[in-house]
């Protein structure tokens, strides 16, 4: 399997106070195309800084990652947005949603970003190569019911009302 992303030495800290809050220290680590890989550990043990270090959305204080074969730190800012929105899928623990949206504001906004506008963002699939477009994101009629349109998601991923 070829090689998707490689880190070696990640550190970072937080300042907390007068504390330094060591939460990465020299982490090495691998992951190949076509594997499915969840990064599991105990709360505070550094799961989300080492996803957000893998993903381009913090910096760490030190070591490098390879993404595809490309140093993802070496870039600037505007190409590793660029890189994490054409590669990088989150499934998060908690809803990471913009609380002012509607569901299709919500998609309508990832669609900016791909340089959709407009109307044709409104009723346009998402590009094939974004996330949502390989969840089956707004391929569902608009007029289902909220029950039917719940029933295609797993149980995982309902809300609590809906698992009673």
């Amino acid at each position: 399997m070829t090689l998707a992303i490689d880190a070696r030495g990640l550190s970072k800290a937080y300042k907390v106070g007068k504390t330094r809050q060591q939460v990465l220290k020299d982490v090495d680590f691998n992951a190949h195309h076509g594997q499915v890989t969840m990064v599991m550990g105990p709360s505070g043990s550094g799961k989300s800084t080492l996803i957000a270090a893998l993903s381009g959305l913090l910096r760490p204080d030190e070591g490098e990652v390879l993404a595809l074969g490309e140093n993802l730190w070496q870039k600037n800012s505007r190409n590793v947005d660029g890189f994490r929105l054409a590669h990088c899928g989150f499934i998060f623990q908690g809803f990471n949603l913009f609380p002012a949206l509607d569901a299709v504001g919500q998609v309508v906004q990832v669609l900016r970003y791909y340089g959709v506008r407009g109307r044709e963002a409104r009723g346009a699939p998402p590009p094939r190569s974004s996330p949502s477009a390989s969840a089956g994101c707004c391929t569902r009629s608009p007029r289902s019911s909220p029950g039917e349109r719940s029933s295609a998601l797993p149980s995982r991923v309902r809300s609590r009302s809906h698992q009673r």
